[in-house]
């Protein structure tokens, strides 16, 4: 274990103790580091389900308030499967990635 992410909370907790933290992590393996930390939020991205429910029950049997969030590759079908965990935020970019824009513009001409 590197201790990167110990080394990097430290240094912004020194300069700024009074911003919450929180971090990403893409794989388990950095989720112990990671709790380490006693950040305000863990984002896990781009996380399977079996992986996302280990992370969940290693974090909340650490005894931490820390707030979990879920991001990447957050479909309709992986919503409704994360829908089923309780108190965990979702980030979708699914919502803004699939949409179609249409610019419009209202001009207003007085006579």
């Amino acid at each position: 274990m590197s201790k990167s992410i110990i080394h990097a909370v430290k240094q912004v907790r020194d300069k700024h103790p009074e911003k919450k933290i929180e971090l990403e992590i893409d794989s388990l393996s950095q989720l112990d580091e990671a709790i380490s930390t006693s950040p305000e939020i863990i984002l896990l991205d781009n996380f399977t389900i079996p992986d996302t429910i280990t992370a969940i029950e290693k974090i909340r049997e650490c005894g931490a308030p820390i707030r979990i969030e879920c991001s990447g590759g957050i479909t309709p079908q992986k919503l409704e499967e994360i829908s089923n965990f309780d108190n965990i935020g979702v980030s979708m970019g699914y919502l803004t990635h699939t949409t179609r824009f249409l610019d419009l513009s209202l001009e207003i001409q007085r006579q």
